[in-house]
C-alpha cells in the first residue's frame, strides 16, 4: 500500500518558532508512516541542517514567498500530494492561489502561527497589507481546514478576516519536550552561566520589531540600578545595530551580550535566573514552553496572543503590559527575589507535548 504524502510549504527554515514547528511536523508525520515533502520558498536558514534525512526537500529558489508560486503550481500538478499544509499568512495565500489554479485531488490545510492583524500592519506598506488581507479573506475559507496555534490567533482570524469560528481548529504547536531535556544537559562554556551572586536574565528570539527588545533593554537598565545582573539575548536579526547602540546609550553595554543565533539555547535557559519575553505580539510563543520545560522562571508581556494561555493567566509566570519598561523591570526583580518552584514549571510544560499536538494533526489529516 502506498504511504500518504504530506507536503509542507514554508518560506524558509530561518530560526523561528513557526519554522521549528515545521520541523516538528515533518518528524511527526514521518514517524506516523507518511512520506514528507518539504517545500521551501528558499532552502536556507539555521534549521535546514536539522531536517530529517527521510524528508525530501524542494527548493523553489525564491527569497520572496510570492516568487515561489510558479514552482508550487508545477509541484502540485506533478506530485499531487495527499495533503498540502502551509504555514504563515503570506505562504497560505500563495498556497491557496496555487490550489485554486491546479485543483489537485488533494486536501489543503492552512495554519496561522501569529496574529494577522499585527502581521499586516506596520512596517508592511499599507497597500501591500490591504492586498494580502483582501486575498486572505477570500482564499483562506477555501481550505479544507484552517488551523490556529492558539485561541487568541483563532479569535484574531474571526475579527480580522470574518472567518467563522466553527471553521477554525485550534491545535497548539507540537513541541519535543524530550529534545529540550536532552539539550539542557549539554555543557556550554560561558562565564556568566557560573557567576555566583550575579543574576542572569535571558531572552531568545529574532532581533526584530515584534520582539520589542528596546523595552527589555530599558527594563534591564532599571534593574541594574537595584541588582547586579547580566542580560543575554540569543538570536539574530535586522535590529542588531540599533539595539547595540541603545545598550551603549543606556550605559549597560558591558552587562549585555547578544551572541547571535545559538542552535541549542536550553543550557542557557536551565542556568538562567529569569527568562523574559518582551514581545509586542506573538501567536503561540514556543520559547515560553521551552523555558518552562527547563524550569526557568518567566516574565512575559501580556501580549496578543499566546503568553496568557501558556502561563495560565499568570499562574506560571509574571505577565506585564506591553511596552512598559518599568513594569517589566519590577516583575523581573520580584521573580529574582522570589522564584517559583521549577518542578511545577516543568509539569506545566508537559501539557504541551509533541504527542498530544501530533495526534490532533494526524487525526485532522486523516479525516479530511
Amino acid at each position: 500500500m502506498t504511504s500518504p504524502r504530506m507536503a509542507i510549504f514554508s518560506p524558509s527554515l530561518q530560526a523561528g518558532g513557526a519554522e521549528r514547528v515545521v520541523l516538528s511536523l515533518t518528524e511527526g508525520f514521518l514517524q506516523a508512516g507518511w512520506n514528507v515533502h518539504l517545500l521551501l520558498g528558499s532552502a536556507q536558514g539555521e534549521f535546514l541542517a536539522d531536517v530529517p534525512a527521510e524528508a525530501r526537500i524542494f527548493d523553489f529558489g525564491s527569497p520572496r514567498v510570492a516568487g515561489a508560486y510558479p514552482r508550487l503550481v508545477r509541484y502540485l500538478r506533478r506530485y499531487r500530494p495527499t495533503v498540502l499544509m502551509s504555514t504563515q499568512t503570506h505562504a497560505n495565500v500563495v498556497a491557496a492561489l496555487a490550489f485554486l489554479l491546479v485543483r489537485p485531488p488533494s486536501r489543503l490545510i492552512l495554519a496561522e502561527h501569529s496574529a494577522i492583524s499585527y502581521n499586516l500592519g506596520p512596517p508592511i506598506h499599507p497597500l501591500k497589507g490591504a492586498l494580502i488581507r483582501f486575498l486572505a479573506q477570500r482564499l483562506l475559507p477555501r481550505a479544507d481546514a484552517i488551523v490556529a496555534v492558539s485561541q487568541g490567533v483563532a479569535d484574531d482570524l474571526v475579527r480580522t478576516l470574518g472567518i467563522s469560528r466553527r471553521d477554525i481548529r485550534v491545535i497548539y504547536n507540537p513541541i519535543d519536550l524530550q529534545r529540550i531535556q536532552q539539550g539542557a544537559r549539554e555543557r556550554v562554556e560561558h562565564p556568566w552561566l557560573a557567576k555566583r551572586g550575579v543574576s542572569l536574565v535571558l531572552s531568545v528570539g529574532r532581533l526584530n520589531n515584534a520582539k520589542d527588545y528596546p523595552t527589555l533593554l530599558r527594563a534591564f537598565a532599571i534593574l541594574r540600578q537595584r541588582r547586579d545582573a547580566r542580560l543575554l539575548i540569543l538570536g539574530e536579526g535586522s535590529e542588531r545595530a540599533m539595539l547595540e547602540d541603545l545598550a551603549r546609550a543606556l550605559g549597560i553595554a558591558p552587562w549585555v551580550e547578544m551572541p547571535g543565533y545559538v542552535a541549542n539555547p536550553y543550557p542557557y535557559m536551565a542556568a538562567a535566573d529569569a527568562f523574559v519575553l518582551s514581545s509586542r505580539w506573538e501567536g503561540f510563543p514556543v520559547v515560553l514552553v521551552e523555558a518552562l520545560m527547563c524550569g526557568t522562571p518567566i516574565v512575559s508581556t501580556d501580549c496578543e496572543f499566546g503568553p496568557a494561555e501558556i502561563l495560565a493567566g499568570g499562574d506560571y509566570g509574571a505577565l506585564v503590559p506591553v511596552g512598559d519598561a518599568d513594569a517589566l523591570a519590577q516583575a523581573i526583580l520580584r521573580t529574582l527575589d522570589d522564584p517559583p518552584d521549577r518542578d511545577r514549571l516543568r509539569q506545566r510544560a508537559r501539557e504541551f507535548s509533541f504527542e498530544a499536538a501530533m495526534t490532533q494533526y494526524l487525526n485532522l489529516a486523516q479525516e479530511l
